[in-house]
């Protein structure tokens, strides 16, 4: 009876010690494929805010405009991360604001430098946003 009662305990012991490993494991993969999510969004609005805040590139350009709608878009696969959500859409309307302006021309050199430095701040914000989902802490 001693053997029965040891044998259980020890196969319940070993199902408890599997299910904790299996969801720690799970729980792990999870968290390096949001990871990795967040790594290519950053690559993305990185781009965006370089192409639209630079000088020389094409503002017309219909990859541009492809990335534009994909960056509008992204708020919503984020929507899990109010702070995220929010940075997206404030890049999103800042470059905007900075495509639509470049398009029709702007009044001096100062209000484009003052956008591109609004959307500078935006894209600072949005870091920030990234950094607390990651626990990264700036050095």
């Amino acid at each position: 009876m001693d053997f029965i009662i040891g044998s259980l305990l020890t196969l319940l012991v070993s199902v408890v010690l599997f299910l904790l490993t299996f969801w720690k494991e799970r729980k792990q993969e999870l968290l390096k494929r949001e990871i990795k999510r967040i790594i290519k969004l950053e690559e993305f609005v990185g781009e965006i805010t370089e192409w639209v805040g630079g000088y020389q590139l094409k503002y017309d350009d219909s990859e541009l405009e492809k990335r534009m709608r994909k960056l509008a878009l992204m708020a919503g696969q984020f929507r899990r991360y109010p702070k995220l959500k929010q940075a997206l859409r404030d890049i999103h309307n800042m470059a905007g604001i900075l495509i639509s302006e470049s398009r029709h021309g702007f009044k001096d050199a100062q209000e484009l430098r003052d956008t591109q430095e609004e959307l500078e701040s935006k894209y600072k914000e949005f870091l920030n946003a990234i950094d607390s989902i990651t626990g990264k802490r700036e050095t």
